[in-house]
């Protein structure tokens, strides 16, 4: 990692009086009814704050995205509640920016954003690339983890009901 990878080394170019951009008008839709856990990642952001960028979004659902108390928190420098909104479909994610004086790329939503980097620039020019990964709880990846290994002389124990256990008490 460089110095010059880090938001702290210098702001970004940001367009001080660039004209108003048009906000972009979404409408959410339902493809089918299901529900997705979420977590927001920040780069440079302190993860370890409990479970408050943890979110379940159910078809049709929307979170939003900003500082103060916006349902996903972007702490690392300053952004006002509500920058933007992430809408879930019962499919796929999609990304609609609110305050368009924040996100300078983009001028329209941002559709299947899911592990995918978003860019926010606040008034000051600091900028925090963001993206929405599924959640997955520590101890269910501890255990998904531990059920992986195989060491030598590692005898699995059969399951009630599985084939194993049904060949066995034909014999």
């Amino acid at each position: 990692m460089h110095i010059h990878d880090s938001p702290f080394a210098k702001p970004a170019e940001v367009k001080v009086n660039a004209e108003p951009r048009k906000a972009i008008s979404y409408n959410p839709v339902i493809k089918r009814a299901a529900s997705v856990r979420l977590v927001l990642k920040a780069e440079w952001q302190n993860p370890n704050i409990g479970k408050r960028n943890i979110k379940t979004l159910h078809a049709g659902g929307k979170a939003t995205v900003g500082g103060k108390n916006s349902d996903f928190l972007i702490f690392l420098f300053y952004f006002p509640r509500d920058i933007g909104h992430v809408y879930f479909d019962g499919d796929s994610l999609t990304f609609v920016p609110a305050k368009m004086e924040f996100f300078p790329d983009y001028d329209e939503a941002i559709q299947d954003c899911l592990d995918r980097q978003i860019r926010a620039v606040n008034h000051k020019g600091k900028e925090v690339l963001f993206s929405f990964g599924l959640y997955e709880a520590p101890e269910a990846k501890l255990n998904r983890l531990l059920g992986s290994i195989k060491f030598p002389g590692f005898k699995e124990i059969p399951q009630p009901g599985t084939a194993h256990e049904q060949e066995k008490d034909r014999d």
